[in-house]
């Protein structure tokens, strides 16, 4: 089972909450390793927001990954949230709905940061 966790933290000027961090956790176990169409889902999901974030927007983020684990984090600071969400909002809802579509395989939370 994968983990997809979505945190967010207050943004204390808006009062909104905004996502600072999204880490899959665990292989998806669809199929065999390197055939599991569900773990290069998340894998590429996770490569775009890195991307995105980092490299086409210059935010700087802490990267984690342990691939043999299956884990991947990207966190950022609540003060570059706002110029993250473009990359952040369509990862997580990606995430999201493969999750509301292969539920046995991937599980999403949202949590905030303490």
């Amino acid at each position: 089972m994968t983990d997809v966790m979505v945190f967010v933290e207050e943004d204390k000027k808006s009062g909104e909450n905004r996502i600072v961090s999204i880490s899959c956790v665990g292989h998806a176990n669809y199929a065999e390793t390197g055939k599991d169409i569900l773990c290069a889902a998340t894998s590429m999901a996770m490569h775009i927001l890195e991307s995105g974030i980092r490299q086409q927007m210059g935010i700087p983020c802490v990267v984690r990954t342990d691939h043999n684990k299956g884990e991947w984090e990207v966190e950022w600071n609540i003060k570059d949230a706002v110029r993250a969400a473009p990359f952040a909002e369509v990862v997580a809802d990606a995430l999201g709905n493969l999750a509301s579509e292969y539920p046995d395989h991937i599980k999403f939370s949202e949590e905030e940061m303490l």
